[in-house]
């Protein structure tokens, strides 16, 4: 190794073509012969990077994409990932310091990022040309790392207007709970703004479809049938304006879903996860679609990701969403916990909650609780039809575990309930 050579920067990336002449190297070396599982794993974290797509590289899309695990993947359980990383990491220390340490690009995997660098090999004398050439390289690197995605995404931006922006996370803040129809309605007003102002920003039309599609899903609108249509057409358009837009997918996959579509519905919650891995609305409305798509287990692992990505903020519907699909999966004490957890938080809640948590309460024989939970219920400033709700389950004896609870506790059913099987 030469003694003069400075350490790798990460601060030089290296053009497109040495990394992909290096990651040949790599899987061709002695570190890793025969190592099929590691060679897989380095050419898809590799080329994500290249393709500026670092936001892909997590433990739950490697699972799928490399390792072939089913969509209810759960990384917690199934440790395939963390045990191939540490291997992977272990491999390419090997190779660079063996064989591989003059290699001129360094491929780093290491704590979930991966980071391209180059070595340069020069003496004292010679930095004015030394320096010449990392500029070069720094030039090199940048135009090979703007894809064109990248590229479409940095323009849009650019052009977006600060006032767009701001409405559209005003907008995206007062959306939760979609059960508060006062919420709903304001979320609607300036989800039609940013349409309005900017026609090609794919979030308005997003926006305005998961408003469309709850209220008319949940019972909160004068023309169900209307919104429900309104919402499909918006969701398309979401996704016409930017079909790798993850959030665009999945308000596509919920309006799918209030007009009947389940199929359509479960291939767009698909696409929008593996489009946005690390966005946890989109993973916690996908395990909603998946449980309403009469894929309940398969739900689970998505909802609890959204909580670990983002557990410090308490108005997100997260808690409530894990605690109903868990409630479906029969794991009662952990629904319970997980849906007090978010009334301890402050997080959103409304009558259809408090239902849940009494029906939860009375499977678990909790009944003098589950019937204080009931009054809660009655107590919201705004009714909710757990009718339409309950409607959405493609398999209505879904809808019919949370009915049967609350029928143990003298409540009317029919008066709320979906259509009960014979």
């Amino acid at each position: 190794m030469n003694p003069h050579k400075p350490q790798p920067s990460p601060a030089v990336a290296p053009p497109q073509a040495q990394t992909e002449a290096q990651l040949a190297r790599l899987v061709a070396c002695q570190s890793f012969s025969g190592a099929l599982r590691s060679q897989e794993f380095l050419r898809f974290v590799v080329n994500e990077a290249l393709a500026g797509r670092q936001h892909r590289i997590g433990a739950y899309t490697i699972g799928l994409e490399v390792f072939e695990r089913p969509d209810d993947f759960d990384p917690q359980i199934d440790p395939i990932v963390r045990v191939e990383a540490g291997r992977l990491r272990q491999r390419l220390e090997r190779h660079y310091l063996t064989e591989g340490a003059d290699d001129p690009i360094l491929i780093d995997a290491s704590n979930s990022v991966v980071r391209l660098s180059k070595s340069y090999d020069a003496r004292l004398e010679g930095i004015l040309d030394l320096q010449a050439e990392i500029a070069r390289d720094i030039a090199d690197s940048l135009s090979s790392t703007i894809t064109p995605t990248f590229e479409r995404q940095l323009r849009t931006t650019g052009a977006r207007d600060s006032e767009v922006l701001a409405l559209y996370h005003q907008a995206s803040t007062l959306r939760d709970p979609p059960s508060d129809p006062v919420r709903s309605r304001l979320a609607e007003e300036a989800y039609q703004r940013v349409i309005e102002l900017d026609p090609e920003f794919a979030g308005g039309y997003a926006g305005l479809a998961y408003v469309l599609a709850f209220r008319s899903w949940w019972g909160l609108s004068e023309h169900p049938e209307t919104d429900a249509r309104e919402a499909l057409e918006a969701g398309r358009l979401a996704v016409q304006k930017d079909p790798e837009f993850g959030w665009a997918q999945m308000s596509l996959g919920i309006a799918l879903n209030v007009t009947g579509d389940h199929d359509g519905s479960l291939d767009a919650a698909r696409r929008a996860i593996r489009l946005s891995p690390s966005d946890p609305y989109v993973l916690a409305l996908g395990g909603v679609i998946r449980a309403f798509g009469n894929e309940v287990d398969a739900g689970i692992s998505p909802a609890r990701s959204a909580i670990r990505l983002d557990r410090l903020s308490s108005r997100t519907p997260f808690r409530n969403i894990t605690g109903i699909i868990l409630f479906h999966a029969g794991r009662f004490e952990e629904a319970l916990e997980v849906l007090y957890e978010n009334v301890r938080l402050g997080g959103p809640d409304g009558p259809h909650m408090a239902y849940y948590r009494a029906g939860t309460l009375a499977r678990l024989g909790r009944t003098e609780e589950a019937r204080r939970e009931l009054e809660k219920a009655s107590a919201f400033p705004y009714e909710f039809d757990m009718r339409n709700f309950l409607s959405a389950f493609r398999d209505p004896r879904e809808a019919n575990e949370l009915l049967d609870s609350l029928e143990s506790l003298g409540v009317d059913v029919e008066v709320f309930s979906a259509p009960r099987d014979p």
